[in-house]
């Protein structure tokens, strides 16, 4: 990985973690961190975090570098692996504007991680068909 990139993957991380604990919500484990890869040659990368919060739900966090400015995004967990996704969503995921999306998704995380699922982001609402980024939910 080009030293640029490296460090621009760091900020993105690092903006992802203030970001994902902002509003405080009560942890219940571990965050668990994979990556989002660009897709169709878009530049778009950055990483997903699942947190496991109180009550059997979880906080998904997406922050990218390279997300077009004040673009609605739409971004959504789909059964499968990047490689071959599903043709439907399975969990619709708030847009990402400005690089950055979190949701609150009743399902607890290890449903998630214990699955075969990828997180995928579109390229705008007006073209969900292009997809400019994506990672694997890897077990721990």
């Amino acid at each position: 990985m080009r030293r640029s990139s490296f460090i621009a993957l760091f900020i993105v991380v690092v903006l992802g973690a203030v970001v994902a604990r902002a509003d405080e919500l009560p942890a219940a484990g571990r965050a668990h961190v994979f990556g989002l890869y660009p897709s169709n040659k878009s530049g778009e990368f950055g990483t997903a975090t699942l947190t496991p919060i109180v009550g059997g739900r979880t906080e998904v966090d997406i922050a990218l570098v390279g997300a077009p400015p004040g673009d609605l995004q739409p971004v959504n967990i789909f059964s499968g692996a990047c490689a071959k996704l599903s043709a439907h969503p399975k969990y619709v995921l708030n847009y990402v504007v400005f690089g950055v999306s979190r949701t609150l998704l009743s399902v607890q995380m290890s449903v998630l991680t214990g699955g075969d699922f990828a997180i995928n982001v579109h390229k705008s609402t007006s073209d969900v068909e292009s997809f400019t980024s994506c990672g694997d939910i890897t077990a721990k």
